[in-house]
């Protein structure tokens, strides 16, 4: 098993409510097991006395000898640790077993001091499997009774993406928690998602405050840490981020690039909160101005269920739409979309054209290899005659540069008339698209709905085989256009 690694976090578990120290050394004299442990971590922790590790490790000695199981952890740490005595791993890990019976029973029975050390042993991994998940759940039950140290622990797991999904903006709310109670670690980790702007605005004034607090600590440990990081901020000033006043406004403005960085920042975190709602609402606005890029990262959300809820076909639409206006990727997702049937009909053909698409603008030879093999996969479900037209009729694809026109394609799936009727145009008269008398058909028809002017008359003087017709026909019974965007 291993040791290294783990020791840390086993040491720094203690919550040690406030108590009248003179109180607390004479119970834990008279014999008190929970007096004894509680002033073993008292004295471990340094809060409100100076730290004192071979007085502490003489308490939860005599608390673990009465098998008081939060003291045998203790215990056990030290071991590990060999803080106040010879290290031994043997002795530690040993200790751990003996009083995880018990201590999951405490932790089970509500006891927060319980739970949150029960989810460092599942975090580690330490007497039970290494589990995650169940240790985020242990420390998220903990830190909503208000263990500071579960709160730090339930902060740093959304930090790592350990059990969670990595959010550094619920992660700093923790720590926030933490903080304000005073517990050093978590003053220093606040102070660093200030200094850095994760999951928040960048404040350095804020972080610079934090680390000063965590500094006049009575922990020798923490407030060296926090003096040793002030020490490089005196030297090196942090790199300032993006004024994200200045980006929104960009965006506000409709420049897609800033809308693209401002949904990326809240996705991640990067300088602004992490928001799915404000990710979702850039994205979309970038789309409605025919971003491939922002229609094949929402349809990457809707794919996964990414901080939006899992929607297949919502995907599909995306990424077919960010396919046509020419983003590689997208391509190969939808057309992986279109050889599973997943979010659209199962169409072979119509993967295979896509992947003879993408990788002819691929020139990484492992994915032109994922390619070749994705293609001959969908090969085996065509006939001869398709593998043979197929890649001739992809060879012709092109994809729109013209600002206008991605404009037009995005805002005709949203049902948008005149930009339906602009993009049949478009592929009528093969004006910035590859010329496609079917597809134009369809636009057109569609714009003839909503009464544009011209529209009907243009459907009409196009011709199309009775096959064709019916294909383009059932297209336009089925078409939903997606939602528009709610506003913000």
């Amino acid at each position: 098993m291993r040791v290294v690694g783990f020791i840390l976090l086993l040491a720094l578990t203690a919550n040690v409510p406030a108590v009248d120290f003179s109180v607390l050394r004479k119970q834990a004299a008279a014999g008190e097991a929970e007096d004894q442990y509680q002033l073993g971590e008292l004295l471990y922790e340094a809060r409100g006395v100076a730290r004192d590790l071979d007085a502490s490790r003489r308490w939860a000695a005599q608390a673990a000898d009465q098998g008081h199981a939060r003291a045998q952890y203790r215990l056990a740490s030290m071991q590990l640790l060999g803080e106040a005595g010879p290290h031994d791993a043997q002795a530690g890990l040993a200790l751990f077993k003996k009083c995880l019976p018990a201590l999951t029973k405490e932790a089970e029975g509500g006891l927060a001091d319980a739970q949150g050390k029960l989810g460092i042993l599942f975090a580690r991994g330490v007497g039970v499997k290494q589990d995650a998940v169940a240790a985020a759940q242990w420390f998220s039950k903990a830190a909503k009774q208000g263990n500071i140290k579960a709160q730090a622990d339930l902060a740093s797991a959304y930090l790592a993406g350990q059990g969670f999904t990595a959010n550094p903006t619920e992660a700093g709310r923790w720590f926030t928690l933490a903080a304000k109670a005073g517990y050093g670690p978590a003053m220093i980790h606040l102070a660093t998602l200030e200094l850095q702007g994760r999951g928040r605005r960048q404040n350095l004034k804020a972080g610079k405050q934090w680390l000063m607090k965590a500094a006049a600590l009575k922990h020798p440990v923490d407030s060296q840490r926090a003096r040793t990081v002030l020490e490089r901020l005196a030297e090196q000033r942090p790199k300032e981020l993006p004024d994200m006043d200045v980006l929104i406004a960009r965006a506000e403005k409709g420049e897609i690039d800033a809308q693209l960085e401002l949904a990326r920042r809240h996705e991640t975190g990067a300088g602004l909160p992490v928001d799915s709602a404000q990710t979702v609402a850039w994205y979309l606005r970038a789309i409605r101005l025919g971003s491939p890029e922002a229609a094949h990262r929402l349809g990457g959300m809707f794919a996964l269920g990414r901080g939006v809820k899992k929607d297949s076909v919502r995907a599909g639409r995306f990424w077919s739409l960010s396919a046509r206006l020419g983003n590689p990727s997208a391509q190969i997702d939808w057309g992986v979309m279109c050889a599973k049937g997943e979010g659209t009909p199962r169409d072979p053909a119509q993967a295979y054209y896509w992947f003879v698409v993408a990788r002819q603008s691929m020139t990484d030879p492992k994915q032109v290899a994922t390619l070749d093999q994705l293609q001959a996969i969908a090969s085996t479900e065509l006939t001869p005659d398709e593998v043979f037209d197929i890649p001739n009729t992809a060879v012709n694809f092109l994809a729109p540069k013209a600002q206008t026109l991605r404009k037009a394609m995005a805002l005709a799936e949203y049902g948008n008339g005149a930009a339906q009727f602009e993009l049949g145009q478009a592929l009528a008269e093969g004006t910035g698209l590859v010329k496609d008398t079917a597809e134009a058909y369809v636009w057109f028809s569609m714009a003839a709905k909503q009464k544009v002017k011209n529209a009907a008359k243009a459907r009409d003087s196009l011709k199309l085989s009775n096959k064709e017709k019916a294909a383009a026909q059932k297209r336009i019974k089925t078409f939903k256009p997606l939602p528009a965007p709610k506003a913000s």
